[in-house]
């Protein structure tokens, strides 16, 4: 790599090393030995990173919004989860990823099948599936594996069964549940995540102000409702974060910026020694 650009040192650097005529005159050296287990598990990492993004964007779950929770159910992840568990999460926006047994996270729902009970029940089969739908009749079914409708015992032959994914959750076709995401709204880290964009525009400014990691700052911010709430929540861990203290009067530099839609407005001064 060297030889292009200083040719003369490089041949001298390559006689004295390897005792060969010149480098001009060699060939590429052959790629050494690699761990192919490295490339394997970088693989796999990349296959539940890709499965994460993929069901966020496709269930609407900004990837810039945190989420509690992402549950890996398959077990060919379990040791990948367990090395780089930090990496995917970091990759995934997640507040913990998990390993779980998807049966944990399946709900059934039993209907009558119609073609079987059809002949049981005639013209009443309408009546017959709205009963069994029923509280009741779903419970006992599930409890005994049979129950009774309108005066006919029906048994697990009569009966569909269906898997449905906890509603809390969401997955998709392709990952065939071997993926769950916690899809409920949580506060405390929409919260927690606009505060880390605010530290983020902070930084920023620092850098742009040239100042060093040690330096301190008066910081004042103002913004939407919603990024004083994060503020107000996570200000010790704001201010520290960026070296600052908090003050209404700042002399220095000033910037507005675009968090997801909404304003922030940041000041910063440097806290003279």
């Amino acid at each position: 790599m060297l030889a292009p650009f200083a040719p003369y040192f490089s041949d001298y650097l390559y006689m004295k090393m390897t005792g060969d005529k010149s480098v001009h005159l060699s060939s590429f050296p052959e790629p050494a030995g690699y761990d192919a287990s490295v490339i394997e598990e970088m693989n796999l990492v990349k296959e539940l990173v890709e499965a994460g993004r993929r069901i966020r964007q496709k269930n609407g779950l900004i990837l810039r919004r945190p989420v509690k929770e992402i549950v890996v159910t398959d077990n060919r992840y379990a040791d990948i989860v367990k090395k780089f568990g930090y990496l995917i999460q970091k990759e995934l926006n997640t507040k913990d990823i998990v390993l779980g047994d998807v049966k944990s996270y399946l709900k059934y729902s039993f209907s009558l099948n119609r073609k079987a009970t059809g002949k049981i029940f005639g013209k009443e089969l309408n009546a017959a599936v709205r009963e069994f739908e029923s509280e009741e009749r779903q419970n006992e079914f599930k409890e005994s594996g049979h129950t009774t409708v309108m005066g006919k015992t029906i048994t697990e032959n009569e009966v569909e069964r269906k898997e449905v994914l906890d509603e809390r959750y969401v997955s998709d076709d392709t990952s065939n549940n071997s993926i769950l995401i916690y899809k409920e709204f949580d506060k405390s880290l929409y919260l927690e995540g606009l505060a880390r964009e605010m530290i983020r525009r902070i930084q920023s400014m620092r850098k742009d102000a040239n100042l060093n990691y040690t330096d301190r700052i008066y910081l004042h911010v103002e913004g939407d409702e919603a990024l004083m709430e994060a503020f107000s929540s996570f200000r010790e861990y704001i201010l520290s974060s960026t070296q600052a203290e908090e003050s209404t009067k700042v002399n220095g530099s000033r910037k507005k910026w675009d968090i997801s839609g909404l304003e922030l407005d940041v000041s910063l001064e440097k806290m003279e020694a």
